[in-house]
This record gives structure tokens, C-alpha cells and sequence, in this order.
């Protein structure tokens, strides 16, 4: 599953991404740490790794040409998916990995009718004070999401998501989704931290793993 996209337009970042891979009692059992160059630019993403270590069962080794490979590969099937099967409206977010902003969060004039907004007295973030909103969807399916954002009570900005769907998807126990954000001087809306919990799967095959992405870095108008 591919991490979220703002609407920064074009922009690069240096993300470290840690992978971790549970055993049935959510203990880990194998951790990828990657660093590495991300670039937006629209639809169109691409991505440098830098180095990658593995760590399993006491040892650490590197990994940089494997991961590298995997993310070449990726990148080309996105590409070619993209180009082949443009996403139709309507179409389920979870297909193919392909998520963005804008089919997760209720803030389109389309979308708000479908969610009913609780606010939540007294929260806060991080012990600063916010505006903090429950989001219930009044349609209980895969496309549609729930959970808790956070405000700047000053600008109105989204600081943080925390979000899963209302009903899960095929093979699907769980996912959990927490997206931090930040402002950048020059006005975007960035990512600054992503992390997905997934446990899925069917008869020999199945996902435990907790993806966590932190960004820094940021150059906007730059493709690379």
C-alpha cells in the first residue's frame, strides 16, 4: 500500500522508512530500515533509495540493491497501471495500493454529506491546544472512513489523522492509519509522518506489519 499524497503539486522530500513484520502474537520478527528521496509531481511519483538494512533474527545485513530493485519495479507497474487503468470514480481507494488526500478525508463538498462531525472538548495535540473532530460515516462500507482529526485552532490547518475504514476490506482484519502534517513556509500542506498498521490476508498467505514513514528535507517546485 502506497503511503498518502498531499497537493503540494511538485515537491521532494528524504523520507526513512521502517518496516516492521509481526509474528501472530504482534512480536517483530524482521525490521527494514530505508532511507530515500521521494518526488511528487501530480500523479506522477518516483523515488531514489539511498541504503537499506534489514535486521532478522539478531543480525543486520544491507539490503540497498534488493530494496532498490523492489522499488524500481513498483514504480514501473504504477506507471503501467496508471497508464493502462485510470482509476474510475467511484472506484475503490484500496485497489492496487493507490490512495491520495483527497479519497480518504471527508472535506469535498461531495463528501461532507456522508459524514456526520462530533467535536471533541478538551482535546488537544501534542499538549498544544487544537480543534479536534470525530468523523462517523453514515455508509458502513470500505470506501468510506472513520476516526479522529486534528486542527490548528489559528489557521485551521490539519495537523494530524487518525483514521480506518468503516468496514474492512475482503482479507482484511485490520488497518489503522495515522497521518502527521505541517505547514510549509511557501503555503503546502506537507506530510511530515505516516504510519499503517495491516493485518490481512488468506490460508498461507498473510501481512502483520506496521509501516512508519518520517519526512524532512522538503524542497517544493523541485522534481528531484
Amino acid at each position: 500500500m502506497r503511503p498518502l499524497r498531499s497537493k503540494a503539486g511538485k515537491w521532494t522530500a528524504t523520507v526513512v522508512s521502517t518496516r516492521t513484520e509481526m509474528d501472530r502474537k504482534w512480536v517483530p520478527e524482521k525490521v527494514t530500515v530505508v532511507r530515500k528521496i521521494v518526488s511528487f509531481a501530480g500523479e506522477e511519483r518516483d523515488e531514489t533509495v539511498l541504503e537499506a538494512q534489514e535486521t532478522k533474527d539478531g543480525r543486520t545485513r544491507d539490503v540497498t540493491a534488493v530494496i532498490a530493485a523492489e522499488a524500481k519495479k513498483s514504480l514501473e507497474r504504477e506507471k503501467k497501471r496508471r497508464t493502462e487503468e485510470p482509476p474510475q470514480p467511484g472506484e475503490n481507494p484500496h485497489r492496487g495500493g493507490r490512495m491520495s488526500l483527497d479519497e480518504i478525508l471527508p472535506f469535498s463538498a461531495k463528501k461532507r454529506p456522508d459524514y456526520v462531525f462530533r467535536p471533541v472538548e478538551g482535546a488537544s495535540l501534542d499538549g498544544a491546544p487544537a480543534v479536534v473532530l470525530d468523523v462517523e460515516p453514515k455508509i458502513q462500507d470500505d470506501r468510506h472512513w472513520r476516526g479522529r482529526l486534528w486542527f490548528d485552532p489559528a489557521t485551521a490547518d490539519l495537523r494530524r489523522a487518525e483514521i480506518k475504514p468503516a468496514d474492512n476490506p475482503p482479507f482484511v482484519k485490520e488497518i489503522q492509519i495515522a497521518v502527521s502534517f505541517d505547514a510549509h513556509p511557501s503555503g503546502p500542506l506537507l506530510i511530515r509522518s505516516f504510519r499503517i498498521k495491516i493485518n490481512a490476508g488468506m490460508f498461507l498467505k498473510h501481512v502483520r506489519q506496521e509501516i512508519v514513514e518520517e519526512y524532512s528535507d522538503y524542497r517544493i517546485g523541485d522534481s528531484r
